[in-house]
């Protein structure tokens, strides 16, 4: 079965609509269509703060959520 994963890098919250997003939905509904398990992410729900470490919070960072879902974007030979 493919895969694939959507990260929608709007400034916006879901609180807010993105058109972004509804760009998005046209491309996955497509590949649901093809039996494609569709995967998404907006960055802007969640605390991801820049830097080049996985895990900023060994940086002093007090919340990092890149941690609680790197997996999701990554093949499993990889872990």
């Amino acid at each position: 079965m493919l895969k694939a994963i959507f990260i929608n890098c709007t400034l916006k919250n879901s609180s807010r609509q993105s058109h972004t997003e509804g760009l998005m939905q046209v491309s996955m509904d497509i590949m649901r269509s093809e039996q494609v398990k569709v995967d998404y992410l907006r960055l802007a729900d969640y605390n991801v703060p820049n830097g080049l470490l996985p895990d900023m919070t060994k940086e002093g960072v007090p919340q990092d959520d890149w941690p609680s879902f790197i997996k999701r974007l990554w093949l499993p030979i990889f872990w």
